[in-house]
């Protein structure tokens, strides 16, 4: 029994190695000469992001396993989080929606999405950080960056009945990729991530480029 149970273990151990060799290495993502990005997978089942695209730099870092030709990455960025909820009142007419951070460059860019049912009001934010909708019932509000799209974060959920006013503030993850719900496609020297949110395009190829 021992044996047998040592020779399970022997192949398996000579079968993990083969799964990392097939994915570990440096990936470029390939395209046009204004957005950049790179993910870099190591041996230990550790991998690597980073993205550029104009004055928008983002990363990730975090572990991954391979299931049957997709990449499944596990970010150590908690998804949703990209908004902090400061204040919340009953003010005015509608919903309201104020964003604050030092930079006013970030403020500026910034989509709510308000929800009745099965309708949506779509709204940005305006030069005063403010995001409005004149909808006088609504059963959640999401927001999520432009600049840096990921996960929605929830403002309001349908238990809250009484508040129409939120005073937002960003968190420092914004920069930061989760991949939540993504699942590359590895393809012999390339991977295939359907990202259109972030790359701006219905598929992005990433290609081997060394070790």
């Amino acid at each position: 029994m021992k044996l047998l149970t040592f020779i399970i273990l022997s192949m398996i151990a000579g079968i993990a190695p083969t799964l990392a060799q097939g994915l570990e290495g440096t990936y470029r993502l390939q395209g046009g000469p204004e957005m950049a990005a790179e993910f870099h997978f190591a041996r230990d089942g550790r991998f690597a992001f980073a993205f550029a695209y104009g004055a928008v730099d983002r990363e990730a870092e975090g572990s991954y396993t391979l299931d049957n030709g997709l990449v499944v990455l596990n970010s150590s960025k908690t998804p949703g989080k990209d908004f902090t909820v400061k204040h919340r009142e009953r003010r005015g007419e509608g919903f309201t929606v104020r964003i604050s951070d030092p930079n006013p460059w970030l403020t500026r860019h910034v989509m709510c999405l308000f929800k009745k049912g099965d309708q949506f009001d779509q709204q940005f934010s305006d030069d005063d950080n403010i995001v409005h909708s004149k909808w006088t019932e609504c059963d959640s509000i999401f927001v999520v960056h432009a600049l840096y799209p990921d996960a929605m974060t929830l403002v309001k959920d349908a238990d809250d009945r009484e508040n129409n006013y939120f005073e937002l503030g960003l968190s420092s993850s914004l920069v930061g990729v989760s991949f939540k719900g993504v699942r590359p496609r590895l393809d012999g020297d390339t991977i295939v991530v359907e990202m259109p949110w972030l790359f701006e395009g219905k598929e992005a190829v990433f290609v081997k480029v060394g070790p």
